[in-house]
């Protein structure tokens, strides 16, 4: 082989590296990486993890706070997800208590304050207002949020609809 052609090989490697360090920078000027604040009030993180010996795996869940889900929420999204909750609840002006009380005018209501309504001893025992912080624990896990209640319903996991129920709850005023 002579050196001409060993050039030649040389020159097209190192090409090729130029050209991946300039799409390198390229991509970091058009999709720079962006750092996330960490000091979110409500967030929760779990990474993925795959343990050893095992097939299970964790799943990611970031959580934002419920006041800033709260801004993008859709009333009308709201009303759609709540109309499962109409078999034990209603959302009238003076609609009656079925399995569940009524829920119209409940934002900023006292928690187990409907006198109609015969509420277990764990919501019983609990303090404080149905504010936007109570509804969203509540609606995401009501057992693990008062445990003992008789509310049978799992949760609303998603984030977004439990936003979009409260921003509907709000508008029941």
């Amino acid at each position: 082989m002579s050196s001409f052609e060993f050039n030649k090989i040389m020159g097209s490697v190192f090409s090729i590296i130029l050209f991946l360090l300039i799409i390198i920078n390229l991509s970091n000027i058009l999709y720079p990486i962006q750092e996330v604040d960490h000091n979110i009030k409500s967030e929760k993180v779990k990474t993925a993890n795959l343990k050893p010996n095992s097939d299970k795996k964790e799943t990611s869940i970031i959580e934002i706070d419920i006041e800033e889900r709260l801004l993008s929420a859709n009333i009308d999204d709201g009303k759609k997800f709540s109309k499962k909750c109409v078999a034990c609840h209603s959302f009238e002006i003076d609609g009656v208590s079925k399995i569940g009380p009524n829920l119209y005018n409940i934002q900023s209501r006292e928690i187990a304050s409907t006198a109609s309504f015969k509420y277990s001893k764990a919501l019983m025992s609990k303090t404080g207002k149905w504010d936007n912080n109570n509804l969203d624990s509540f609606l995401k896990n009501p057992k693990e949020w008062a445990p003992g209640t008789k509310m049978s319903y799992v949760g609303i996991k998603k984030g977004e609809d439990r936003a979009n129920v409260i921003k509907y709850l709000q508008s029941l005023n």
